[in-house]
């Protein structure tokens, strides 16, 4: 997940035992900010440090589809199910634009 986001691992290492402490110790890199905020959210709960704080990934998901921008996007859909109104359906004013 951080990967997709990010375009990038969040710890890299030279060899499975510096990588190891990598992730034990150190927090995750900040994601670009082109990231979703809930994605970004999801992602950074997914990799918190502190078992009791992390997310389980049912939870994560929760959160992102939750989201003003996940509602958007399947109103988007919905009304890309719609048959195309015609030019004259619109509403007065509109037809001017």
């Amino acid at each position: 997940t951080f990967r997709a986001a990010a375009l990038q691992r969040p710890f890299e290492a030279r060899d499975d035992l510096t990588l190891t402490a990598r992730i034990m110790n150190s927090p995750p890199p900040s994601l670009p900010w082109s990231c979703a905020a809930d994605v970004a959210c999801a992602i950074m709960g997914l990799l918190a440090k502190d078992q009791r704080k992390r997310l389980l990934p049912k939870d994560a998901i929760a959160l992102t589809h939750e989201a003003p921008i996940a509602r958007l996007d399947c109103l988007a859909q919905q009304a890309a199910r719609l048959p195309p109104r015609e030019f004259a359906d619109l509403p007065l004013g509109l037809s001017r634009l």
